[in-house]
Order: structure tokens, then sequence, then C-alpha cells
């Protein structure tokens, strides 16, 4: 019992870890480039935008995908369902689960690359300068919930 007690804690720990934001629904708007002031700020394009909504639709729907498979493993990694499999089940699961994990993170990644091929350098070089972090992976570019905490740390500026 303390082998799968501990099992269940590491699963918990990663999967905190390398949990992916939710998944944005569409009555939530926050991508960045489809505020006004970030439009006329970089002279964002109409096809720019449209692109990159584009992109994030593709992204979005991928990442629904992939979540709603993670969401169909989790009863099968719950304390009782690991109390009555082996090892080479564990290890199994682990890596299917692990491995959906990896895909949102690469994806999300794939997607933000996606979105810098379609900006032009000084676009990327004004957006960095107005947000450094824009890049970065601990900033979300469509999760309302933690856009506010962002908002109230004053990090991203509320939506015009």
């Amino acid at each position: 019992m303390r082998f799968w007690g501990r099992v269940t804690l590491v699963i918990a720990l990663l999967n905190v870890w390398f949990a992916p934001g939710p998944v944005q629904s569409a009555s939530v708007p926050y991508e960045w480039w489809n505020r006004p002031n970030i439009q006329r700020s970089l002279g964002l394009g109409q096809d720019q935008i449209e692109k990159i909504n584009q992109l994030y639709k593709a992204f979005n729907q991928e990442q629904k995908t992939i979540t709603k498979k993670l969401q169909q493993l989790a009863p099968a990694l719950k304390d009782p369902v690991l109390d009555n499999i082996g090892e080479n089940e564990l290890n199994r699961l682990l890596d299917e689960y692990f491995d959906l994990r990896k895909k949102i993170f690469k994806k999300n990644i794939l997607f933000r690359q996606a979105v810098k091929a379609v900006l032009g350098q000084e676009q990327i070089t004004k957006l960095l300068a107005d947000y450094p972090d824009i890049f970065s992976l601990t900033i979300p570019w469509a999760d309302a919930s933690s856009r506010m905490k962002y908002v109230k740390q004053g990090n991203i500026p509320p939506d015009e």
C-alpha cells in the first residue's frame, strides 16, 4: 500500500507540474492579438489577426482533444484502481498519461512559435518591449481566471 500511495503522490505532483491551463471557452475572448490597443500598438494587419485566430482555433481544438483523453485516463490512476494493477499496467498508464502531457506542452510551444512567424520582427520586438514574458509558457493567452491574476499583479493591462 505504501508503494501505491507514493505512486499516487508522484502522479499528483507531476499532474500539477505539467498541468495545462484550462481550455478556453469561446465566451471568454482573451486573446491578446484581438485586443484593439495591442493591434494598434503593433500595427497588426487584418490578415495577421485572422491567421493567428486560425492558429489559435486549431491549437485550442487539439488541446481540447488531448485534455479529453487525459480526463478519460484519470480514473485509471486513482488509488483503488492502482491497488489492483500490476507494475507493467501501471507503467503503460503512466507512459500514456505523460505522453499526453508532453503533447500539450509541445503544442503550446509550437503554437506560440507559429504566432511569432506571423508577426514581423519589429512587431515581435515591440511586443516583447511591452510584455517581456508574452511568449513565456507561464503567461496564459486564453485563460480568463489566470488572466485576472496577472492583471491584478500589473503584468497585463485590462482590456479596453
